[in-house]
């Protein structure tokens, strides 16, 4: 085992604001490399050929395909400052929110180039896979990364419950462990486990697989230590709760919002001008042929979409499903602000007469599969 893996053993050792229960991102530190003065910062996005290796202990591990297009417009969101959290920061903060311009999209090739839809499943031959080496290989169970230069391998496996994720740096990159694993329990959105269920845990973890540290850098309890970008604050360690109650800011208090600290997910929003800076210096210098690999994309969010559709929508009370090709067993109703409200075997007509108007989530399960609709009742 190497002194890395070792590291993500006792990291947690090493956090002692954070507490034994918290979930913490085992990233191991980033070494130092190389970062340009003035990188190209394109004008519109590139898209990275991504896929998904699924190791799964259980069905509830072996997640379904709209919980991967979940988490890929979650990427797309806050890669490209789609999301909304950040226009309610301070003036200070909000004018050095940026736009990474980089696009996520499951790979439709594989390397010998036969169509694919850039997912992988494996059975896990024992738990917790994803905190070992074996996870990266398939000849001790795992699953083999995709030539790392041209792809994103991201591995979803089984790891304890405080621990949401980690990734590869610069210097590991076109290794055969390049890439992210992230704990299954945290993959995706709506079966996500909160207050990790944005799809913000593969967004701090893909800031680290292009150069990005945590903002306090490599030690706690330092406001010496930094993480050498010019616009993000001193502090002297992660903030955890949302808001959390502890402000470990060294100058300037208030600022918990970074993607790449470790607030829940709902208070995460926003990379700054000097993050998108360095995260294309890295890609310009270690990732070249990720952003130029040209790889096909599987378009997962049309598939889906083309199983399922229900109308009338606004409706005066009765919904209708058209299911083409998926068994779904079961549907679920929440309010606008997710709130559960009831659940029943699942059937083409659902009504909605009982409720009073408004906006309503209805989400249908079944065979590892999760369709979510969104539905207006006007009665």
């Amino acid at each position: 085992m190497t002194l890395k893996w070792v590291f993500l053993t006792v990291l947690s050792m090493a956090l002692p604001v954070i507490g034994a229960n918290a979930q913490v991102c085992r990233t191991p530190a980033n070494p130092k490399f190389t970062v340009l003065q003035n990188p190209v910062i394109p004008r519109s996005p590139f898209t990275v050929a991504v896929v998904v290796h699924i190791l799964y202990e259980n069905e509830q591990q072996n997640i379904s395909e709209q919980r991967i297009a979940e988490q890929l417009n979650a990427l797309n969101r806050d890669f490209n400052r789609r999301n909304t959290e950040w226009e309610a920061l301070p003036g200070d903060f909000k004018d050095i929110t940026a736009n990474a311009q980089i696009e996520f999209c499951l790979a439709g090739a594989a390397p010998d180039g036969s169509p694919t839809n850039g997912i992988t499943r494996t059975p896990a031959l024992f738990s917790n896979i994803g905190l070992t080496e074996d996870v990266f290989y398939s000849d001790r169970g795992g699953a083999d990364a995709w030539q790392p230069d041209k792809y994103l391998n991201i591995w979803v496996a089984g790891m304890p419950e405080e621990v949401l994720g980690y990734s590869s740096g610069p210097n590991d990159a076109g290794g055969p462990r390049d890439g992210v694993v992230i704990n299954s329990l945290y993959f995706g959105t709506t079966q996500a486990k909160a207050p990790f269920q944005l799809g913000r845990t593969l967004v701090h973890e893909i800031g680290h697989y292009f150069g990005l540290s945590h903002p306090w850098g490599n030690i706690t309890d330092d406001c010496d230590e930094d993480d050498n970008v010019s616009d993000t604050p001193f502090q002297r360690g992660p903030h955890t709760g949302c808001p959390p109650k502890q402000l470990m800011g060294c100058d300037i208090e208030k600022v918990y919002w970074n993607f790449m600290d470790y607030t829940p997910d709902a208070c995460m929003a926003m990379f700054t001008k000097g993050q998108v800076q360095v995260m294309h210096s890295i890609i310009q210098q270690y990732r070249e042929t990720l952003a130029s690999a040209n790889i096909p994309c599987y378009e997962l969010e049309s598939a889906l979409t083309k199983k399922v559709s229900c109308f009338p929508n606004p409706s005066g009370g009765d919904i209708h499903f058209d299911v083409q090709g998926v068994d779904y067993s079961t549907f679920h109703i929440f309010n606008a602000v997710g709130v559960w409200i009831e659940s029943g075997v699942f059937q083409q007509q659902i009504n909605l007469s009982h409720l009073t108007d408004g906006l309503y989530f209805i989400r249908l399960n079944g065979n590892g599969n999760t369709y979510l609709s969104k539905v207006v009742l006007e009665q």
